[in-house]
């Protein structure tokens, strides 16, 4: 080989490695650029799941205290008129809850000063804690 083609050899191959680089540098910088992108795309999928979570721990929170409602005993207090006859009234106590009602206790603001038959059992009931299951009634007169 005369000098002439060592020398257009040497810059051939100086021509390929010179390319080969930048092709190396572009490679490299198209992995940063997407290595960057996946990143970001990490980041947002991170906040998405965090969302989802959040939303999904207050979702359960709102179902324990539907659940809670829902099963709680409900107690209601009616007068209604009396089985002993026209000029009588009743008071039922009524659980239409789904638990039972525990150790249940009726207060009245103002009493009779002098008890009679009625007023001293009907005290003794009030300040007695009852147990109350669901659809059950107490009625007194």
């Amino acid at each position: 080989m005369d000098p002439d083609e060592l020398a257009q050899r040497s810059a051939e191959i100086a021509q390929s490695a010179a390319d080969a680089a930048w092709l190396a540098a572009y490679a490299a910088l198209a992995t940063a650029v997407l290595s960057l992108g996946l990143l970001v795309g990490a980041v947002l999928a991170w906040r998405v799941a965090k969302a989802t979570l959040d939303q999904s721990k207050a979702a359960h929170r709102q179902m324990e205290k539907d659940s809670i409602e829902q099963t709680r005993p409900y107690v209601y207090a009616h007068l209604v008129p009396g089985l002993a006859g026209a000029s009588t009234w009743d008071l039922l106590i009524t659980n239409t809850g789904k638990s039972t009602a525990r150790e249940l206790l009726i207060d009245c603001d103002t009493w009779p000063k002098i008890e009679d038959e009625l007023t001293g059992p009907l005290r003794k009931m009030f300040s007695t804690p009852q147990s109350l299951p669901p659809g059950v009634s107490l009625r007194t007169m």
